[in-house]
């Protein structure tokens, strides 16, 4: 049995594979966070400039907070999909192979960090019904809820 022969420099652009997935991860939950932050701020800038709830505020309220959940949810799709092409890039550095050369199949596999495209409606979705997201933004909903049935629902 033959061993590998990998590129003269295969370590190296290993380690700047799994940096580029890596800066990719902390950049995608950096940006979910910084989502997070945007409506908070929102939510607390339209509520000071409301003087008295009407519908037409509900609305001004929900529907950039649901904006911004759906961005959340494809920031939050983005960074599993990365993390997946991580496990992947990492489990195939891991496995033997008992060819005499590079496989050319897995060279491609090797130097491709692109997600993988799947059904990105339904997963976005899944991500946006994710435990952590319902509770953050499902708490902001429920508070512009709370706000316009105690502050009396004028609809004039």
């Amino acid at each position: 049995m033959s061993e590998v022969k990998y590129p003269e420099n295969y370590l190296t652009i290993l380690h700047k594979q799994i940096d580029l997935l890596q800066d990719n991860i902390k950049r995608m939950n950096n940006n979910s966070f910084l989502i997070k932050a945007w409506t908070i701020g929102l939510l607390a800038l339209c509520l000071g400039f409301i003087k008295d709830f009407k519908a037409i505020s509900i609305l001004f309220l929900i529907v950039p907070i649901l904006f911004l959940w759906f961005i959340d949810g494809c920031f939050l799709y983005y960074e599993y999909q990365f993390r997946d092409k991580y496990n992947e890039l990492t489990e195939f550095n891991t496995q033997s192979t008992n060819t005499n050369n590079f496989d050319v199949i897995k060279l491609s596999k090797f130097y491709n960090i692109t997600p993988k495209s799947t059904n990105k409606a339904d997963e976005i979705i899944d991500k946006m019904l994710s435990t952590t997201l319902i509770a953050f933004y499902g708490c902001h909903i429920l508070f512009i809820g709370i706000l316009f049935l105690t502050k009396g629902c004028c609809f004039v």
